[in-house]
């Protein structure tokens, strides 16, 4: 899965745009987020008002897009 991101210090400082089911759907906001031991999470809302969880696996090099509601 693609997420295009703003890296400053490191890689996925923020979430800009995701690429879901077909699409790329631009960030709009970005509602929280959360360091984790393995990455980072976000909970977004995309400019169609969706709500999305983006979890970033240091590790692996890995996204994962998971929508909410």
């Amino acid at each position: 899965m693609l997420v295009r991101c703003y890296s400053g210090n490191e890689y996925a400082d923020r979430p800009l745009s995701f690429y879901w089911e077909g699409t790329w759907r631009e960030v709009e906001m970005i509602l929280a987020q959360w360091r984790l031991p393995q990455g980072k999470l976000f909970q977004v809302r995309d400019i169609q008002k969706r709500l999305f969880q983006l979890r970033y696996d240091q590790i692996r090099e890995d996204w994962e897009i998971n929508p909410l509601g």
